[in-house]
């Protein structure tokens, strides 16, 4: 035979009261369930039936699924990982999953965009180190010649052509 669940009024204990009764064991509820036609299995059965608790368990459990749900879309970090997250159950998808899947779409959007301007900034690093060195190159090679005009007396100002 089935435990008795408490008492779905008061949430006290029940007992059952000879073959064919449950009763609350708070006296200030009382409630006491007659069985007219059954066995001692088919009061507890029917006593420990809660139609609208079942409901509400089915429902919560549907909810911790959808959170669940929110927290996989949201751990996603490339555009394979939120493809293979996304693909879940029509009964797992909820108002909330949207806003997440958005959030996370715009940060990997963020993180593209940043690794664009990030190639952009390494590539024109790059090019003012080249500068810089075609510079130096230069610089050398104008005191070369400096030192090379005065050595043969002429000036080192620039003529106008």
């Amino acid at each position: 035979m089935d435990e008795l669940k408490p008492c779905p009024f008061c949430g006290s204990a029940a007992r059952l009261v000879g073959t064919d009764a449950i009763q609350c064991t708070d006296e200030e509820c009382a409630v006491c369930w007659n069985s007219v036609d059954g066995t001692t299995e088919e009061i507890v059965r029917l006593w420990n039936t809660r139609p609208r608790e079942s409901a509400l368990i089915e429902e919560l459990e549907t909810e911790r699924l959808r959170l669940s749900a929110c927290g996989i879309v949201a751990m996603a970090n490339t555009p394979e990982s939120a493809k293979k997250a996304r693909d879940l159950k029509e009964e797992y998808r909820s108002a909330s999953l949207g806003d997440v899947e958005r959030a996370v779409d715009r940060g990997m959007a963020l993180i593209e965009e940043r690794d664009r301007l990030s190639g952009i900034v390494a590539t024109q690093a790059d090019g003012l180190e080249a500068a810089r060195a075609d510079n130096a190159i230069l610089q050398a090679e104008n005191a070369r010649l400096r030192l090379l005009f005065i050595r043969e007396g002429r000036s080192t100002e620039p003529t106008g052509g």
